[in-house]
């Protein structure tokens, strides 16, 4: 936050509103960690029950199984198996779009972190806003990432060439950082100082993702 710029503003007034400014923002970081540790303890216990249920539903299912068979009802225990796989294999299929949906949103972020990290602070929302409607993810037969990136009737493969189109782009270029900015010296040493500089969206801790995102 850069007060010099304000007339009527003296040394010790601006110390003060910068430390209060530090103070709050470091308040709302060790809160947003906190509130991410215990999401992280309610989705751990939380699969510890499904296990636990799944475990006792396994155990219910091949009982029943195993009692069909001694009493010589084996179509019974058949169809019991057969519905038993088919369920399995829906579980598997739903468990890998889950996989697959969380997988391509941490793409995005990796995507959409490399470039509003080029954008002027007050300008994110309506950029990140532009890149939502924008970008897409997909993945090819051997499983890399295809990244695609939509401006007008130019499309983009990666965010080095969408950047140097952005410096020609009329809308793009208005949001881009100057790189002499007191703006872009002041967010450098914020990332610098939480430890994410230089740093993937999607290679950061939960914490340092918290760090980032009230920045």
């Amino acid at each position: 936050m850069d007060l010099s710029a304000i007339e009527g503003l003296t040394e010790a007034q601006i110390s003060a509103i910068q430390q209060a400014h530090d103070t709050d923002v470091t308040g709302l970081k060790g809160k947003n960690s906190e509130l991410l540790g215990k999401m992280d303890e309610y989705k751990t216990e939380s699969q510890r029950n499904a296990d636990s249920i799944e475990e006792a539903r396994k155990a219910t299912v091949l009982a029943t199984e195993a009692k069909l068979l001694a009493e010589g009802k084996y179509e019974e225990a058949q169809a019991l198996r057969e519905t038993e796989r088919a369920d399995l294999v829906a579980t598997a299929n739903t468990e890998k779009e889950k996989a697959q949906a969380m997988l391509k949103q941490r793409d995005l972020k990796d995507v959409h972190f490399d470039i509003l990290s080029k954008v002027g602070e007050n300008l994110q929302a309506p950029a990140q806003a532009m890149l939502t409607a924008m970008t897409d993810i997909s993945y090819n037969e051997n499983g890399q990432t295809v990244v695609s990136i939509k401006c007008g009737d130019k499309e983009f493969s990666n965010t080095v060439d969408f950047l140097a189109h952005a410096e020609t782009d009329a809308t793009w270029k208005a949001m881009l950082k100057a790189p002499d900015t007191q703006g872009i010296n002041v967010h450098n040493t914020n990332a610098q100082g939480s430890g994410t500089s230089g740093k993937k969206y999607s290679d950061m801790s939960l914490q340092e993702r918290s760090e980032f995102n009230s920045l």
